[in-house]
């Protein structure tokens, strides 16, 4: 059975936390998404390295019923980052611009193994190589 009850909204995007429970969409400009579930958790826009923030472009946070959040130490934001690169790299954008946003990252992936470089923006071998002779 589908409800369609009103989006219930999250925290402010400059705000970091952790979900205990739920998860929470932190909306994207271009209507993407990342997910931060259950275990995961949000930075704060002050700590997305900048080459991240410009590239995610973070604009709100909504959250499913029964969501728990709790704030997010000092010492848990280089894990929250972790997360969100993974799924900026592997989902955000279009493969190119996945590529030269590992890039801006600085991470070498036109100097590992073929195979390594596409797991990393979550592509084939060959559309990898296509990206980067583009």
């Amino acid at each position: 059975m589908t409800t369609h009850e009103q989006s219930i909204a999250g925290p402010a995007i400059e705000v970091s936390f952790l979900v205990l429970e739920g998860l929470v969409v932190v909306q994207l400009e271009q209507n993407r998404s990342l997910i931060i579930p259950a275990g995961g958790s949000w930075p704060g826009l002050q700590f997305l390295p900048e080459p991240l923030a410009a590239y995610l472009k973070p604009v709100a946070t909504m959250k499913i019923p029964g969501t728990r959040l709790f704030p997010l130490g000092d010492k848990g934001h280089p894990a929250a980052v972790a997360l969100v690169t993974a799924q900026a790299l592997t989902t955000v954008g279009s493969l190119a611009e996945r590529c030269e946003l590992a890039e801006q990252l600085h991470i070498p992936i036109r100097e590992v193994h073929q195979a390594t470089g596409a797991a990393v923006v979550g592509a084939d071998e060959w559309a990898f190589a296509t990206a980067l002779n583009t």
